[in-house]
């Protein structure tokens, strides 16, 4: 018995060495996308939020964030940033593909000073979670300043 389940555990190891070849890292730091929402609309389907539709790419420059065909984005990090928020009270995030409403990665914090003031968060993915279609972002709380989303573009399977 003992033989066969060693014997399985080998051979299902062997299937997926494949499937883990291909590096899923930025391969030199030009290649670090920062996306966010600017001035975007709302997010269909009834989900809250607002469609990630801008981008600063490597080289300084800000674009309109599109995932192109035979693409993936690599989501590596969300950071978050509120302002004035009152003592004990959460602010936070869920990130979301726009198509489908799932949930790609959320994030919390408490303001835990004794008077109002600034929260801020990261969310770490590892690994990174592989995209496909637009991102929605729902802010958590009524005083949120900024957000950001940083991953990199790979070539899609």
């Amino acid at each position: 018995m003992y033989k066969i389940l060693i014997t399985l555990g080998v051979a299902g190891l062997a299937l997926a060495a494949p499937c883990s070849a291909q590096t899923l890292e930025m391969k030199k730091p030009s290649d670090s996308v920062v996306a966010f929402p600017f001035l975007s609309s709302t997010c269909p389907n009834s989900n809250p939020g607002q469609i990630v539709n801008s981008m600063i790419q490597g080289d300084g420059s800000v674009a309109p964030f599109d995932i192109p065909d035979g693409q993936a984005f690599m989501v590596t990090s969300v950071q978050f940033v509120s302002q004035g928020l009152a003592p004990g009270n959460r602010a936070g995030f869920v990130l979301r593909t726009v198509d489908s409403g799932i949930v790609i990665a959320e994030g919390y914090t408490i303001q835990t000073a004794n008077d109002y003031g600034p929260v801020s968060g990261t969310t770490v993915l590892s690994p990174p979670m592989r995209v496909t279609s637009g991102l929605c972002l729902d802010r958590l709380d009524s005083y949120a300043a900024r957000s950001w989303i940083r991953g990199f573009f790979v070539k899609d399977k």
